[in-house]
């Protein structure tokens, strides 16, 4: 496909494609399920790494699988679609009307299961939004598994543009004069300026 036929949308999760913060609904949803084995944890990950992501992660890796992934599937069907990620979205149509298609991007220093099933939940309403641009070409950044070996994803340290940076995604479609990023003002200080990633064009959202 021409490169000026595709779009690859990098965009943040939380408080961008979703109205909501899905880490924290995630963890007090756990709190409601198992509040005192979750407390017990949490206390020992705060206090191990502070208030931070990576204390997130290591509080919710340290439940089982079974818990994680029904609590999870509970909060996905509570998020909504934040309005101005599907305003932007639209307006990419206006702006590149030759696109054929629309590759997304997710990015987040928290669990992939959250925006993945998500994604795919809201796939046919992300299909209708573009027009058939989107055609579920979809890949999910964030931390697999939630092992201690990807622990580091969660670190408030790493940055936006080190996850562009690291992921295989980065090689594939930066130099794509038609990649963009939908953020908010904190991502935007983390990418301006980054001369390896002067052809992903911020949108504010």
């Amino acid at each position: 496909m021409a490169e000026e036929n595709q779009i690859t949308l990098f965009t943040d999760f939380d408080n961008t494609i979703i109205a909501e913060h899905a880490a924290k609904r995630l963890l007090f949803r756990l709190f409601q399920r198992n509040p005192l084995d979750l407390a017990k944890k949490a206390l020992e990950a705060f206090f191990r790494y502070g208030v931070s992501g990576a204390a997130f992660i290591q509080a919710i890796s340290s439940l089982d699988k079974k818990t994680r992934t029904a609590v999870v599937e509970d909060v996905v069907q509570r998020l909504t679609f934040n309005t101005r990620w599907i305003r932007e979205l639209q307006k990419l149509l206006t702006k590149y009307p030759n696109v054929m298609n629309i590759k997304i991007v997710v990015i987040t220093r928290n669990i992939a299961d959250i925006p993945r099933l998500f994604m795919q939940l809201h796939g046919n309403e992300i299909r209708e939004l573009t027009k058939g641009r989107y055609k579920g070409d979809l890949v999910v950044i964030g931390n697999e598994g939630l092992s201690q070996s990807v622990l580091y994803a969660a670190a408030e340290s790493l940055t936006v543009a080190d996850i562009i940076n690291n992921s295989r995604e980065k090689v594939r479609f930066i130099k794509n004069k038609n990649a963009i990023f939908f953020g908010d003002d904190e991502e935007y200080r983390q990418i301006v300026g980054k001369t390896n990633l002067k052809n992903l064009l911020f949108f504010r959202v």
